[in-house]
């Protein structure tokens, strides 16, 4: 079955968009900010946005992360917006799937999110604490995830990931 929308990278004639949405998404201006500060500083490695027509009807960003013993690329992933009339439309799935590729191909040992515990499981992600990861806010153990690129990569991996400073700032 065709998808009603397609995934692609984002445009520089996107972002007012992107930002729209994220502030409507999430009834709130800060991930919208986060993602512009994301992408002025450099951070913003990945920023994907599912298109309707000429319509943006979600967006996901993967940012740089550090990491507390430098095991490899670490990304960050969020925030991730989906129109709320387009949700539940596989719209979201389909942004994570395309993230899980681009950072694949980009070398990244892992992918750190802190997310719905019923939705990012089926993509591969696990609490992060089963890899001992720890990261920059307490949260419950089943929202804070890794998604780590095969049983090599779990070498090393064990620290504490810190999201750029980006996310403090909204």
């Amino acid at each position: 079955m065709n998808q009603p929308f397609q995934i692609r990278v984002e445009a520089a004639a996107d972002h007012d968009a992107i930002t729209a949405l994220n502030d409507l998404a999430f009834g709130q201006s800060g991930e919208g900010k986060v993602v512009g500060l994301l992408r002025k500083a450099g951070a913003l490695r990945v920023s994907l946005v599912a298109v309707s027509g000429s319509e943006i009807v979600g967006h996901l960003a993967l940012s740089d992360m550090t990491h507390s013993k430098n095991p490899g690329l670490v990304l960050g992933l969020g925030p991730m917006s989906v129109l709320p009339s387009w949700q539940k439309k596989g719209v979201g799935s389909a942004l994570v799937q395309a993230s899980l590729e681009r950072a694949k191909s980009e070398d990244a040992v892992a992918i750190i999110c802190l997310g719905h515990p019923n939705f990012y499981p089926r993509f591969g992600f696990e609490p992060a604490s089963k890899h001992s990861i720890t990261g920059d806010y307490e949260v419950p153990d089943n929202v804070f995830m890794a998604h780590v690129f095969g049983a090599e990569q779990q070498l090393g991996l064990s620290g504490h990931v810190h999201y750029h400073e980006a996310f403090k700032e909204c």
